[in-house]
């Protein structure tokens, strides 16, 4: 599902909680929201999408 990017200071700046193997729907709302924001946006953390989790993902394609 594509989420709303977070750009609250105070909630990006909050420590994030180890993810474990139930947090594994948050991935894929990572990677629906980054595939949207692909052209201004290359990684995305849990955070950016409202999961306080340690969860970082990227697109390390070429676009060219």
């Amino acid at each position: 599902m594509i989420k709303e990017i977070v750009k609250d200071h105070f909630l990006l700046s909050q420590k994030a909680t180890p993810a474990t193997k139930l947090d594994a729907h948050i991935i894929q709302d990572l990677k629906d929201t980054l595939t949207y924001h692909r052209s201004n946006c290359v990684g995305m953390a849990a955070n950016m999408i409202g999961y306080s989790k340690r969860i970082l993902i990227f697109d390390d394609r070429k676009a060219y």
